[in-house]
């Protein structure tokens, strides 16, 4: 490219140099690289494009949207965030399902949340019934350093022996 009455236009290949050259290959690479990793319909989407940066740009619209769209989607799900709980009765995988989407979502948008908060959102979010079990794990466990999947593995092995017990009593 070279620039022309303050815009960018291509180079007439008899005037490239080594740089230019260099830049087109990896471009072409770069083209060939997306357009292998998208299906038929993203490809009709991005056909038109001439650069690699252009098939970039349209796909990041596509899925994240513009910046502002991008901005709404994380306040949303930062409200779910914050109102996530518990449902009564629901088991731990479920709950812990329904908390990774929205902890993927963020973090697919470029947020992320520190994993002893995440930690911590997810004994607040217990309903009443595992108290017992928040407090032992507040007790027994640095919060700052208990991984989540520790976490969650302790919760489902309580979990069965709560439904252990029950099934004695019935």
């Amino acid at each position: 490219m070279k620039i022309v009455d303050t815009k960018r236009v291509p180079k007439i290949e008899e005037k490239w140099n080594t740089e230019d050259y260099k830049l087109t290959s990896l471009n072409a690479k770069a083209k060939v690289n997306l357009n292998c990793t998208i299906s038929p319909s993203e490809y009709n989407r991005v056909s038109t494009c001439t650069t690699a940066k252009e098939i970039w740009d349209k796909l990041q619209i596509t899925y994240e949207g513009t910046s502002q769209v991008r901005e709404s989607r994380i306040d949303i799900l930062m409200h779910q965030y914050e109102l996530f709980h518990m449902i009564e009765n629901e088991f731990i995988n479920e709950m812990f399902v329904r908390f990774t989407d929205i902890i993927n979502g963020l973090k697919h948008l470029g947020r992320t949340i520190t994993n002893s908060d995440l930690g911590r959102k997810i004994l607040r979010s217990l309903t009443e019934k595992w108290d017992a079990k928040v407090t032992t794990i507040k007790e027994a466990h640095n919060l700052n350093t208990l991984e989540l999947d520790e976490l969650i593995g302790s919760l489902l092995t309580w979990e069965i022996t709560l439904k252990d017990r029950e099934g004695d009593h019935h």
